[in-house]
């Protein structure tokens, strides 16, 4: 493998450990004025509970890229 090839590979992983992370995230528990704005927002009624998962935004935005020099 080049240097490169190693460092995005490196990248990836860092990446999904971020991502298993924000998913782990149990605490501390929406107050009842954010499960409503959730609510409110959301076509289905039934928002996810945990705090950094909302829209999947954040998931989604999680990448990794190697810049050489």
């Amino acid at each position: 493998l080049t240097s490169d090839q190693m460092l995005g590979q490196f990248g990836m992983v860092v990446a999904g450990a971020i991502k298993e992370s924000i998913v782990a995230v149990n605490s501390p528990a929406l107050s009842d004025s954010t499960m409503r704005a959730r609510r409110y927002r959301k076509a289905d009624k039934n928002p996810s509970n945990k705090p950094l998962v909302d829209t999947g935004l954040m998931l989604a935005s999680v990448d990794s890229k190697v810049i050489s020099k």
